[in-house]
């Protein structure tokens, strides 16, 4: 009998790699991004690997990827995907894959040709491995970015310094450089990574899992092996290197240094517990002496026991600064405010007198505050904000009078929205003010334009302003700045990209004189969320006319179906409406102020009314 080719099942190649992929293991990957935009990427990506991936996303720096990559290593993930220094710092710490997201030249491009819409001085700055495609992408589009080059991360904040001294205002570079700039209060510009080096980090995943399966079975063995110990383990040799570690350096608090320093001073003998109070912790630290091929090393096993958190005040929270910024002038603000403005807000910082801000809704009161007291003698105490809309007065009261034995001496205080205090509590805060040591304490408030006229008519205490406006500072809306509006927009484009995983170039010239004409109610703030509505809705390179009209179409309230009683007076049909958008939003005022256009204080006072 003679068998045709009809006699036989047809299978198709494309079958066959079907049945293949669902024969494979499944690959769990967890993606630490070092910024939050970069989250948006992998979303875009991940589908096409689908089949045999599956991919979760977290955010994670070089401080924090570590403790998060042990997370996941103990909680069964196979691959672990970072990029730069983030990705060398987890790989330090687990013992499964470090996949690496690499920088295309792509990303090289759109980072310096977006740097072109930001006028002045330009530097790109990070390690070897980038500058030197960065300085092949420079030479081809004929930019003007200088180019520099860092060996170590403790020469990045000095060279950025020097940078700022020199007229460089925007600064490009990996997470690491764009992280110190921030803290530096140095406008920057992250080196994003796009879709296509994200694409060829899956690619990356699954090669290395299908070559080495083997031996990633192995590595999840000693993963349940480590995970089942009750202590963290480092172990280092006499010269202080680590040998291996189950726990950041970052998570014990202690440098190598420090504990060869307890190790070799007696301060330890084997088997003997120490115990070393942190900020949210005890550690408990055991010490062991082994020798190892002729070879001295120190066991050191770690036990942490976290300690009960005090409740804290609604509206009142606590920033503190690990670096000073570079210079005395505010770089973030000169983008908004004129030199007249922030030549008396730098003069602010040489003093130790009360501080009232006033200025219409979204000026930055509040950032302004900040500014000054990073650039002041004080910018290593801590800062507290008080939101004075949120916190009730006998809260803030004895918070204050408690504040002496909680904080340390020298913190700057900031009471937000000074207006939004009680009438009846007004003079008691301002007693408890004065009774405290105006040179252990600075205190600085931000107010509305009319609180001096709300004073002078008594509808709010006049001591308290007085106490406050000490030295006093106006900070003009966006109409009264007359700064550079483009300049402006192209910096918040800039925070958007980062944010969204974008790669927005800029906006045309009918974009532009859209905004331009348009009236922000909300100043600065207003403009910024809109602009990052705008980039999230734009599916080009440049923000188009169309993208604005879009966006401030959507953000227009229209009451529709809303239907209210309108009898009564005018006051009480308001409350009525603020009452339905209150509710609408479940309680939450700074939405329900937003939706209604209104400052928050504002609303907290209309509020109040039904309460008399």
């Amino acid at each position: 009998m003679k068998l045709t080719t009809s006699a036989l099942p047809q299978t198709t190649c494309a079958e066959l790699l079907q049945e293949r992929v669902r024969n494979m293991k499944r690959i769990k990957v967890m993606v630490i991004a070092p910024y939050e935009g970069l989250r948006e990427t992998v979303a875009a990506v991940a589908p096409q690997f689908r089949e045999r991936l599956d991919i979760v996303t977290t955010l994670g720096d070089r401080y924090t990827g570590g403790v998060q990559a042990k997370e996941a290593e103990s909680q069964g993930y196979d691959i672990l995907v970072s990029r730069g220094r983030t990705a060398e710092i987890i790989r330090q710490n687990v013992s499964i894959p470090v996949i690496d997201i690499e920088i295309s030249g792509y990303d090289y491009m759109r980072a310096i040709k977006l740097a072109e819409n930001i006028q002045g001085k330009k530097a790109f700055v990070g390690f070897t491995n980038i500058t030197k495609r960065a300085e092949s992408i420079n030479a081809l589009l004929r930019t003007n970015v200088d180019i520099f080059t860092v060996r170590s991360s403790e020469e990045i904040s000095p060279l950025l310094k020097r940078l700022t001294a020199q007229g460089y205002e925007l600064i490009i570079g990996d997470v690491a450089t764009c992280r110190e700039a921030e803290d530096l209060d140095i406008h920057c510009l992250l080196l994003t990574s796009g879709e296509e080096s994200l694409t060829n980090a899956f690619e990356n995943v699954i090669t290395w899992t299908d070559s080495y399966e083997t031996s990633t079975q192995q590595l999840h063995l000693l993963r349940q092996v480590v995970a089942a110990s009750a202590e963290q383990v480092m172990v280092l040799q006499e010269d202080g290197d680590i040998l291996y570690r189950s726990m950041t350096l970052a998570a014990s608090g202690l440098s190598t240094q420090e504990l060869m320093e307890f190790a070799k001073n007696g301060s330890f003998q084997d088997g003997r517990e120490v115990v070393l109070p942190m900020e949210e912790k005890t550690l408990y630290v055991t010490f062991r002496r082994l020798t190892l091929n002729g070879m001295d090393c120190y066991v050191f096993y770690f036990r942490e026991v976290l300690l009960q958190k005090n409740n804290t005040n609604t509206g009142i929270t606590v920033r503190n600064f690990k670096a000073e910024p570079a210079g005395r002038d505010f770089v973030r603000q000169t983008s908004i405010y004129d030199q007249n403005v922030l030549q008396t807000a730098r003069s602010f910082c040489a003093s130790n007198r009360p501080i009232l801000l006033t200025g219409d809704t979204g000026v930055g009161k509040t950032d302004m505050a900040v500014a000054i007291h990073r650039y002041s003698d004080r910018w290593m105490r801590p800062f507290v904000h008080v939101d004075c809309a949120m916190v009730d007065f006998e809260s803030l009261a004895s918070w204050l009078l408690q504040c002496g034995r909680t904080l340390r001496e020298g913190a700057t205080i900031c009471f937000e929205y000074l207006e939004s205090i009680d009438r009846r509590g007004q003079r008691r805060i301002c007693e408890i003010l004065k009774s405290m040591e105006s040179e252990k304490w600075w205190f600085i408030a931000t107010a509305s334009p009319q609180i001096q006229q709300s004073a002078h008519n008594g509808d709010f205490d006049e001591l308290l302003f007085r106490f406050f406006s000490q030295l006093s500072l106006y900070l003009p809306n966006l109409v009264q700045s007359h700064k550079d509006l483009q300049k402006i927009i192209n910096l918040y484009i800039i925070e958007a990209n980062i944010r969204l995983g974008r790669q927005i170039t800029g906006l045309d010239e009918a974009a532009l004189e859209l905004v331009g004409r348009h009236h922000w109610q909300y100043n600065f703030a207003e403009l910024q969320q809109a602009v990052y509505q705008m980039v999230l809705i734009c599916e080009g390179p440049f923000i188009r006319a169309e993208d604005v009209r879009a966006t401030l179409m959507a953000r227009e309230i229209v009451p529709m179906g809303v239907s209210l009683p309108l009898d009564g007076s005018l006051e009480e049909i308001e409350l009525r409406v603020i009452q339905k958008v209150l509710d609408e939003e479940k309680g939450n005022l700074s939405r329900t102020a937003e939706r209604l256009q209104v400052g928050r204080s504002t609303l907290w006072r209309k509020l109040r009314k039904t309460d008399a």
